[in-house]
């Protein structure tokens, strides 16, 4: 597994665990980008989910990634 593959496995992870889908079930962001910058899986997932999806930022504090914006 490649460190990519495993960074992409963690934003799986995270993405379950707070919302029960998977980055394949959400609309694309620039996940590649984002982990040649080093970016921690949490912010990954704030962002993808608030710029790429339109998830709200109330819901985004409901489901614990509301300091990440």
């Amino acid at each position: 597994m490649t460190d990519f593959q495993k960074f992409m496995a963690e934003v799986d992870k995270c993405l379950i665990s707070k919302l029960g889908l998977s980055s394949s079930s959400i609309a694309d962001a620039p996940w590649r980008d984002w982990f040649e910058d080093e970016m921690e899986v949490e912010v990954c997932c704030a962002i993808a989910l608030y710029d790429y999806n339109d998830v709200s930022f109330e819901v985004l504090e409901s489901i614990g990634l509301g300091d990440y914006i």
